[in-house]
């Protein structure tokens, strides 16, 4: 019988190491995802951080966080629309499903 920490032993010397992603795997727009959908991202070019200069500067104020969520003691509802929809076109035509 195995003993728990020799089984994880055995696990993380089968584990392959953590790859870091290359320059073939990095984006150049913006890391703030709104809340727009939940799949939009700011599509300005991307300027410290993974932020754009916009998005940065909201950082720095402390309107979003490093993940890019809004602060949630943030009350001015302008100023979190203004963060969600900075650097995203909007669809101008609603979604409509087809099936019927």
């Amino acid at each position: 019988m195995i003993s728990a920490s020799a089984g994880i032993r055995a696990l993380l010397q089968c584990a392959s190491p953590p790859t870091r992603a290359g320059p073939e795997d990095s984006v150049d727009h913006c890391k703030f995802r709104t809340s727009f959908g939940g799949a939009l991202f700011c599509q300005d070019p991307a300027y410290l951080e993974g932020f754009c200069r916009f998005h940065h500067e909201a950082l720095l104020q402390g309107d979003i966080n490093e993940l890019g969520v809004i602060n949630e003691h943030l009350s001015d509802q302008e100023r979190r629309r203004e963060i969600n929809f900075h650097g995203i076109r909007i669809p101008a035509t609603r979604y409509l499903d087809e099936r019927e």
